[in-house]
């Protein structure tokens, strides 16, 4: 798969357009749509696609990203997408009213056939949708082509609601919905040593943007060479700070040296427990003992 730049790009095509967040099975069915139409006109397939997501920007209560860049290029190039188009997400994009954007877009492309979702928004406020392409599509001679929703068990399938499953940890349902498990990338940050102290030592990791679970222990898969297990902790640790400051870490289970790595790749298992304070430091090393022995009798590698 090829990368598009803005500035100096000129194809002829068939398109898709939208943030794919997630890339989950409804994205894949429209992508697959995509590639049918580009086979039957001997085309390149093109995805257009927008970093940072727009909502990101715009919501205050965005919850965060289910795939990063760098994931969302390899998913495409997986399924056999030909070129990928990234427009920065910025002011100035999302001030562009629907048609000015849109004008901005067609100046370099030659569009076959342009395919989207039955949601499809676009412009200032995404304001302009469908109605607006069909129109374009008239008079810059293209053809719209609109993909339904998918549906999984009568629900349709978003990336919000896959979101929302993965901040409930909810995990198997929002696989069910992605076509895959949900991989989380974290940087390893330096800590104050204080789950070594206690005989449980941890990785202290900073979130770059993903959705994350909610407060709580959780069972988790470490991937790297190899696969480790452990448990990680995401919340306050009201134990042994006073500062109301969220954190992520984790206790490696099965690590047989130090990491040694500037980044951690997770899979969250299973919710083990809600976060706790505890009377004293023994009563919460006895907790993290049982979270360890419940991850190891469960997922054991």
């Amino acid at each position: 798969m090829k990368e598009l730049r803005f500035s100096s790009y000129k194809l002829k095509c068939v398109a898709t357009m939208g943030v794919f967040d997630g890339i989950h099975k409804g994205h894949i069915y429209l992508l697959e749509k995509l590639k049918k139409e580009a086979n039957l006109h001997k085309l390149p397939s093109l995805v257009i696609t927008f970093w940072p997501d727009p909502e990101r920007l715009l919501k205050r209560n965005f919850l965060g990203y289910i795939t990063n860049l760098e994931q969302k290029k390899k998913i495409f190039s997986d399924l056999g997408i030909d070129y990928i188009l990234i427009l920065k997400t910025n002011k100035s994009l999302l001030l562009l009213e629907g048609e000015k954007f849109l004008e901005r877009i067609f100046r370099r492309i030659e569009i076959k056939s342009l395919v989207v979702g039955e949601d499809f928004s676009f412009g200032y406020k995404a304001k302009a949708g469908l109605s607006a392409l069909a129109v374009l599509s008239s008079y810059k001679k293209f053809k719209l082509i609109v993909v339904k929703k998918k549906r999984i068990r009568e629900e349709p399938v978003s990336s919000s609601l896959i979101r929302n499953l993965i901040n409930k940890g909810e995990f198997r349902k929002a696989e069910t919905l992605l076509g895959r498990k949900f991989v989380i990338w974290m940087r390893v940050i330096p800590g104050k040593g204080l789950g070594k102290k206690i005989g449980f030592p941890t990785l202290n990791l900073k979130n770059e943007g993903f959705v994350l679970p909610s407060r709580g222990i959780y069972a988790v898969k470490i991937l790297n060479e190899k696969e480790y297990v452990g448990v990680c902790n995401i919340g306050f640790k009201p134990t042994v700070s006073k500062k109301n400051i969220l954190s992520v870490e984790v206790h490696i289970l099965n690590l047989d040296r130090s990491w040694g790595k500037k980044r951690v790749k997770m899979i969250f298992l299973e919710k083990i427990r809600k976060e706790k304070k505890f009377s004293d430091i023994e009563s919460l090393k006895k907790a993290i003992q049982r979270d360890i022995e419940f991850t190891l009798t469960r997922y054991r590698v």
